[in-house]
């Protein structure tokens, strides 16, 4: 069911063309990638699902050691999500944004969010590293789940 965004409708110009630069993980289109604000400003945008040929995206500022700590595991999905400047994008077809709103993290319903621990790939795992000096431990994979 859809549900309407609590934040602050915005201008979405702001967002530029909108168009994925590195698309992270895809399913039929790109549902987590980077893209490019109108000042060169690196985002993160995440599918929060959509009705119809409208896309939902969470959008966050974020910089290029946000990316690397989401990209090797260091970070889940949902940590690098909460972030101070969020914004919620309803995207058409043809990557045309209709609707944008000033968001806060916890506003967004908790079912449309991926789990804590969730990572961006499956194959990372949130312990894979222990630490633990003169030791290789290697963990088990933590499963993939929405």
């Amino acid at each position: 069911m859809w549900w309407v965004p609590e934040g602050q409708p915005v201008d979405p110009s702001f967002l530029g063309d909108f168009q994925p630069e590195t698309t992270l993980y895809e399913y039929d289109a790109p549902l987590v990638f980077t893209c490019r604000d109108d000042r060169d400003g690196l985002l993160l945008a995440y599918n929060l699902l959509g009705e119809g040929d409208v896309l939902r995206f969470l959008v966050v500022a974020v910089d290029e050691t946000v990316i690397a700590g989401l990209t090797s595991g260091r970070t889940d999905i949902i940590g690098v999500l909460r972030q101070p400047r969020t914004w919620i994008v309803d995207v058409a077809q043809g990557w045309r944004i209709q609707r944008a709103w000033r968001a806060t993290f916890e506003r967004i319903p908790a079912d449309r969010l991926p789990k804590p621990a969730v990572m961006l790939w499956p194959w990372l795992d949130p312990l894979s590293e222990t630490g633990l000096p003169g030791e290789n431990i290697l963990s088990t994979r933590a499963p993939f789940v929405k």
